[in-house]
């Protein structure tokens, strides 16, 4: 015979919000203490105004359970609501607080807007930015391998960069940014851009007379 009393249900650690990524699968999770342990996951869509429970199937894993796994959340929205309902043999049922989802994509890092050819006198310095990127936290600006007479002057972190071109035999330059959130990083955004590398000097006579005929060069 067990003579240990019955424990009502208590909640000890409650569910966290979940990012998913891509319609990818997430996880809530409880603990609890008391004496024979059910519990029945619930969702609001309207910020918890009303709860439905949750049933297990394609998408949902573990709804009577501590733990509930949403294999995907293609059809839901950011910011549902998720709490369980823990019952003992014994005592008033103890529900936990709402943990949200919160939905995000791999980033896309847009077009980079600024100068595709930048002329002499050097050194010079040219911005080039792209769009705010949704939910990004951080942005990574480069050039191509083996780049020289391109600095980057402050910081490569932000929406923004500006360079400064100064006198090279580099005439040819891929800047390129990614942007990064907690799903992962974009693929590169490129954009070419074309430096002068000097100005030829024309050689020839200054003044022609009418019907003539008169040759000019450039240093090749």
């Amino acid at each position: 015979i067990d003579c240990a009393p019955c424990q009502p249900a208590t909640i000890t650690s409650n569910p966290v919000d979940a990012t998913s990524c891509n319609d990818g699968a997430v996880v809530y999770a409880i603990q609890a203490n008391g004496t024979s342990l059910t519990y029945q996951w619930e969702q609001s869509a309207d910020n918890g105004l009303n709860w439905l429970p949750l049933t297990d199937g394609a998408n949902i894993s573990g709804s009577l359970t501590s733990s509930v796994q949403l294999l995907s959340t293609s059809g839901l929205v950011s910011g549902y609501s998720y709490r369980c309902i823990v019952s003992s043999s014994c005592g008033n049922p103890a529900i936990s607080s709402s943990a949200s989802l919160v939905k995000q994509q791999t980033p896309v890092a847009g077009s980079i807007s600024g100068a595709t050819f930048v002329c002499q006198p050097f050194p010079v310095q040219q911005v080039y930015s792209i769009a705010p990127v949704p939910n990004a936290t951080s942005y990574d600006w480069s050039f191509n391998t083996g780049t020289t007479g391109a600095t980057f002057i402050g910081s490569t972190t932000g929406t923004s960069v500006t360079v400064e071109f100064n006198t090279t035999s580099n005439s040819t330059y891929v800047l390129r940014v990614s942007a990064t959130n907690s799903c992962g990083t974009s693929p590169l955004s490129n954009i070419l851009i074309r430096k002068t590398i000097s100005t030829p000097q024309i050689s020839g006579t200054p003044t022609a007379c009418a019907g003539s005929t008169q040759i000019y060069t450039v240093p090749s």
